[in-house]
């Protein structure tokens, strides 16, 4: 690895207007390292190594980053790094002289090794990936510079339809262009935002904020990386990609009587969405103030429950554990395509779909982290598994010719509006110490910190007790609403609502 930091000029003064230019300090910090002969060796002694295959992963990060007291600018740095992963396939014969199993090893490659150490390396990684014996499986096949700029193109036309919908006007169909290739038959997605413009985006939007006397910002930190990734493996791809990678982190405070609570949030996006980003902080403000005069959770036994935030992501992340080869490999999951996931349905069926791109996502990208190309999929459709996604070794055995790892997803298929979804009595968490969903059981686990009593039309804060149950019981009659909210690379619905789930709480009723 090599890094080079650069404080900033502005650092412990306070933050106004727009993002200073801070190019020449970039200029100066200069490339991470002198890489060129490094990957040039390490491709030589790979090739030379009689492994089975290979990949290298060589990724440069321009970024920049802010921490703030208040808002006042505490320190911030320029970054340049660069970090080099090899990996090797091994596929040793067995007693009868066959090649039944394939074993693998990765590690990081400085980017200033020596060809010495390069070799030391390789061997090693060749004596471990010979310890492991997975069942025989195909490496990706090579992804030519023809495809990979096809990939590109299809990236940057779902970018600017994605652009064209949000100002209300249609695509012309061929205005977006096939962006350039970088060296050897490389492709990229189009030019990204820099670090510059989603900082400043993101600075001015914590600005922004409607702070009162009793609730406010605490602290926020702010990464806005520009990241160039290249890929070559031993099947002959060769492909550069660039994307934004950005993160933010904020703690807010609320007060009241004497009493004071901090809240803990972190974001990860590409670029800045504004929009939703700044409805998520608002939130937080007024959930501190109300975590403040909650009064104990009462033991309701079973009751329906809405969730609204970012514990819906480990639901839905549920769906893709029992979609993934890797899980029906192992029998964790009997999910097949065809078969509806529930006996029956009485509630809304979800609908899931792998894309490629998602906007203001982290996670665009033309390969996935074994070289395969990222694809727009549909996973499910009405409650019903179409296609199964995971790495080559898992797909493979389950017949599956091409896979990916999934990068976004989208899901949908609710029927409810905001307002509809919230009816009679029911718990709406918002707040929890620890959620957790069992990939293997599916089995539902949380601490409430801050949740919504609604009872006969009153609503009172509560705080303490859990709720427990199955996703695999609640799948029948679990309801979503149309309306979905994005949390870095997973569109979802803007609130799910779970029936008879089991809720132990602290106070008698």
């Amino acid at each position: 690895m090599a890094e080079q930091y650069l404080k900033h000029p502005l650092a412990g003064k306070k933050f106004t207007g727009a993002v200073p230019a801070a190019e020449a300090a970039v200029r100066e910090c200069g490339n991470a390292g002198t890489s060129d002969y490094v990957l040039d060796t390490l491709q030589r002694v790979l090739t030379e190594s009689g492994a089975y295959g290979w990949q290298i992963t060589d990724t440069k990060t321009r970024g920049w980053e802010f921490y703030f007291i208040r808002h006042r600018l505490d320190q911030n740095r320029v970054k340049n790094t660069e970090h080099i992963t090899a990996r090797v396939y091994v596929r040793p014969q067995n007693a009868e002289g066959e090649a039944d199993t394939v074993g693998d090893s990765s590690t990081e490659i400085p980017p200033t090794a020596s060809e010495a150490e390069i070799r030391r390396q390789v061997d090693r990684l060749l004596r471990q990936a010979a310890l492991i014996h997975n069942p025989a499986y195909t490496l990706n096949p090579a992804v030519s510079p023809e495809a990979a700029r096809d990939l590109a193109r299809k990236m940057e036309e779902a970018r600017t339809s994605e652009e064209a919908q949000e100002q209300g006007a249609a695509p012309q169909k061929g205005a977006a262009q096939s962006p350039a290739a970088e060296g050897s038959g490389a492709g990229t997605a189009g030019k990204p935002a820099g670090p510059e413009t989603v900082s400043g985006d993101l600075i001015r939007l914590m600005q922004s904020l409607p702070e009162t006397p009793t609730e406010d910002v605490n602290s926020y930190e702010i990464f806005a990386d520009h990241v160039t990734r290249r890929m070559i493996t031993s099947a002959g791809t060769d492909v550069t990609e660039t994307y934004p990678e950005s993160a933010l982190e904020v703690v807010t405070n609320a007060r009241r009587d004497g009493h004071e609570i901090e809240m803990y949030r972190m974001f990860r996006a590409g670029t800045c969405g504004t929009a939703g980003l700044k409805r998520e902080l608002e939130a937080q403000l007024l959930r501190g103030k109300d975590r403040l005069r909650t009064v104990p959770t009462p033991d309701l036994k079973k009751a329906p429950v809405v969730f609204s935030s970012f514990e819906m992501l480990a639901i839905c992340q549920w769906f893709l554990d029992s979609l993934d080869a890797a899980s029906v490999v192992r029998g964790i999951s009997s999910w097949k395509p065809g078969v509806p996931a529930a006996e029956s349905y009485e509630g809304d069926r979800m609908t899931i779909r792998a894309v490629r791109f998602l906007p203001d996502s982290p996670e665009n990208r033309l390969l996935d982290p074994e070289g395969a190309p990222v694809e727009d999929l549909t996973l499910m459709r009405d409650g019903i598994p179409e296609h199964y996604w995971g790495s080559r070794q898992y797909a493979e055995r389950l017949g599956i010719g091409q896979s990916f790892q999934l990068t976004n997803t989208v899901f949908s298929g609710g029927s409810q509006s905001a307002e509809e979804i919230r009816h009679g009595n029911f718990l709406e968490v918002v707040e929890f110490s620890d959620f957790q969903v069992s990939a293997m059981t599916g089995d539902i686990a949380g601490e409430i910190r801050l949740a919504y009593w609604h009872e006969n039309g009153r609503v009172t804060p509560v705080s303490g007790g859990s709720v427990s149950g199955s996703m695999k019981d609640f799948i029948r009659t679990m309801t979503m609403t149309r309306e979905s909210r994005q949390y870095g690379s997973m569109r979802v619905p803007a609130a799910v609502r779970l029936e008879g789930v089991t809720i132990s709480g602290i106070a008698e009723i």
